[in-house]
């Protein structure tokens, strides 16, 4: 039973710190979407099209880390329900 706790807390310390990150990249890329993007307005329009296919494919990928951010939290509610569960269990 101990090496299920052994797994269970590396896992969630493993988790703990991806979510951890997810969130930070999300936060970072959403301060440069709001803030810096407009610095690619250069004023030409065949350019302006060029970079909007860019700057499109940048929100989506924003988009895909948020829900993986949603799912590598729900996961790690998941491992901390399950390594309480075993905790509970030893003593």
């Amino acid at each position: 039973m101990l090496t299920r706790t052994t797994e269970l807390t590396a896992a969630v310390a493993t988790l703990r710190q991806f979510t951890n990150l997810l969130a930070s990249t999300v936060k970072t890329c959403k301060n440069f979407q709001s803030g810096y993007v407009s610095l690619f307005d250069v004023g030409s329009v065949k350019l302006m099209d060029w970079w909007q296919g860019y700057i499109t494919s940048f929100g989506d990928s924003i988009l895909e880390l948020e829900t993986l951010h949603m799912i590598m939290s729900q996961k790690l509610e998941l491992f901390n329900s399950m390594l309480d569960g075993v905790c509970k269990l030893l003593t």
